[in-house]
């Protein structure tokens, strides 16, 4: 009687640690069949080339995250980020578009004076929103 409930309870306890092994790695497991399975369907996707030009396409998203981590952290949360951003970007694409003010400028200027708009423009938002 009591094997067929240590056989029972061996069970239950290999599919609590299996189900404990996917809630941990679930997401990485999904991830690597994914990588895996665009590998195997492009020879171009695991290529030096297409990592580095994913790497550059997300790196604003990432460093904006690892900011609001630190935010989150620390108990304040700001939902005005995307917004910001957003100001930021349109601030600086209307400085560099117009070209009559910027002519005059020698050529890193052209590039300098957006930048400064627009992280001048942020920090004026973000030191009003405190």
């Amino acid at each position: 009687m009591s094997t067929k409930w240590s056989q029972g309870r061996r069970k239950e306890v290999r599919g609590k640690a299996a189900l404990r092994f996917l809630s941990r790695y679930g997401i990485v497991l999904g991830l690597l069949t994914i990588c895996l399975g665009l590998t195997l369907a492009s020879p171009v996707f695991f290529t030096r080339r297409n990592l580095l030009n994913v790497a550059r396409q997300i790196s604003e998203n990432a460093i904006i995250a690892t900011g609001m981590t630190f935010v989150i952290l620390t108990g304040g949360i700001d939902l005005s980020v995307g917004s910001l951003l957003a100001l930021v970007g349109v601030v600086g694409a209307m400085v560099l578009t117009h070209e009559g003010l910027l002519v005059a400028w020698e050529p890193g200027m052209v590039m300098a004076l957006p930048l400064v708009a627009g992280l001048g423009g942020g920090g004026g938002v973000g030191a009003l929103n405190g």
